[in-house]
């Protein structure tokens, strides 16, 4: 007999929610994702398309969270905000998807430090944009790194080699 999987809480962050690849797939993974799992849709600016919200299937365990920043905004504001979400919702996983997602919330790791952080890098030259400190930043806080396709996961690999938590 198989063993019974525990249900996970994930947060996906990201900082815009109108009309593109990644707000479409968060679309599907809020919709189709298994029904047990808690799953909180993060969106940071106030850029939301609300067509695209309503598409999300929404129950008791699927939920959307808007901080309303400005974009270009103060930050410290929202961190804390999003700190108080995290507290409340008490994520296994916090699930960026752009870097700025990222090192938006890398400040709060120490108040969640068993949260598994994970990237994922949605196209190609992105990665080799990044700078020395973000790469080191991806080493020490990141659990994992997802890419979308061999030519993003070779990317990663020649801009981060000493990185080795790369899921294709």
């Amino acid at each position: 007999m198989g063993q019974k999987m525990e249900e996970m809480k994930i947060v996906h962050i990201l900082f815009s929610f109108m009309n593109g690849g990644i707000e479409n797939l968060l679309v599907d993974i809020m919709n189709h994702w298994e029904k047990k799992d808690h799953i909180l849709l993060c969106v940071v600016n106030q850029e939301i398309n609300p067509d695209l919200v309503k598409k999300i299937k929404f129950q008791d365990n699927r939920k959307f969270v808007c901080l309303n920043r400005k974009p270009g905004g103060a930050r410290i504001k929202y961190i804390r905000q999003l700190e108080r979400i995290l507290q409340e919702f008490h994520p296994d996983i916090i699930h960026c998807h752009s870097n700025a997602s990222f090192r938006f919330c890398c400040l709060l790791k120490p108040f969640h430090p068993k949260t598994q952080y994970i990237l994922t890098i949605h196209s190609t030259r992105l990665y080799s944009k990044f700078g020395k400190f973000d790469c080191l930043l991806h080493r020490l806080l990141l659990n994992q790194v997802f890419v979308i396709s061999k030519s993003v996961e070779q990317e990663v690999r020649e801009r981060n080699p000493k990185l080795r938590k790369v899921v294709l």
